[in-house]
């Protein structure tokens, strides 16, 4: 194992092309390879500190290579070829906008404006945000819906893509229902509702923790609503990725299926940040 690199069991010959992992990084592959049922993280149990090639490593702990991985296994593929036709006719620039209002998305450019304007600028690190936001654009309908779906629709996985947006942002677009003409306006929403509930948002999608006692999120959401209104807004933004079990004689817990590959994503970043040192 001293020779060969775990991950394609290739010689490791060129010091410049390897890296010496370590603990921590080791812990990354673990689960990633555990993500892949390859059963290679057997080899790695124990080991204070493992040489292998610098982009087998990056490619072995990306999200989107580890789903693919799993999709052909499966026999499916999350690739279709109309997307794939999609991605290459239509450009949106990811990393340097946000994913809805299209403007320059950067913490130097907030940097420049007064604090009163100033902005918070979020990375996304979660698979199921995309879903949630394809939601959201499917109820709103709208122009504004509509131009988002596009843009999700262009790629396989935003956290590879590093995409970004301004919480301001997101917030007026999940917060906001178009209002037909015809219709009769009803009872403006709880800003200070739809405030705390993004706050709420955030702390879960910065968390790798799966799972939550309802009364927990109830606290934090200020005293803007009860715990029935709350579980019907966590329903509604996360759908299948959330389950809310509820015993009589117990505490409500909210519970994600998806955390691991928020593990994965995590570990993606941190896997990226180290290279970058190196």
């Amino acid at each position: 194992m001293t020779n060969l690199c775990f991950i394609c069991d290739k010689e490791l010959s060129v010091e410049s092309e390897c890296v010496s992992v370590k603990a921590k990084g080791i812990g990354n592959l673990i689960n990633s390879s555990k993500a892949r049922f390859d059963n290679k993280w057997k080899s790695l149990v124990n080991l204070e500190n493992v040489l292998v090639h610098k982009d087998c490593r990056k490619s072995y702990t990306r999200p989107d290579t580890i789903r693919k991985c799993v999709n052909e296994k499966e026999g499916t593929s999350n690739i279709s070829p109309v997307k794939g036709k999609l991605r290459s006719n239509y450009i949106f620039k990811f990393k340097e906008n946000c994913l809805f209002c299209d403007n320059e998305c950067s913490k130097e450019l907030e940097k420049k404006l007064c604090k009163e304007r100033r902005d918070t600028i979020i990375q996304i690190s979660t698979l199921y945000f995309k879903q949630s936001i394809i939601d959201v654009a499917n109820k709103r309908n709208d122009e504004w819906g509509k131009e988002v779906l596009k843009r999700l629709n262009s790629v396989i996985c935003l956290v590879s893509e590093e995409s970004k947006y301004h919480k301001s942002c997101e917030r007026k677009f999940c917060s906001t229902n178009p209002v037909d003409e015809n219709k009769k306006r009803g009872r403006p929403q709880d800003e200070d509702l739809a405030n705390a509930f993004s706050n709420l948002c955030d702390i879960l999608e910065s968390e790798n923790e799966c799972q939550f006692g309802l009364n927990f999120l109830h606290e934090k959401m200020e005293g803007t609503c009860d715990e029935k209104t709350l579980k019907n807004k966590l329903i509604n933004k996360y759908g299948d990725d959330i389950i809310i079990t509820t015993s009589r004689g117990r505490k409500s817990v909210v519970s994600f299926k998806n955390t691991g590959f928020k593990v994965l994503t995590n570990a993606w970043y941190d896997s990226k940040k180290e290279n970058e040192e190196e």
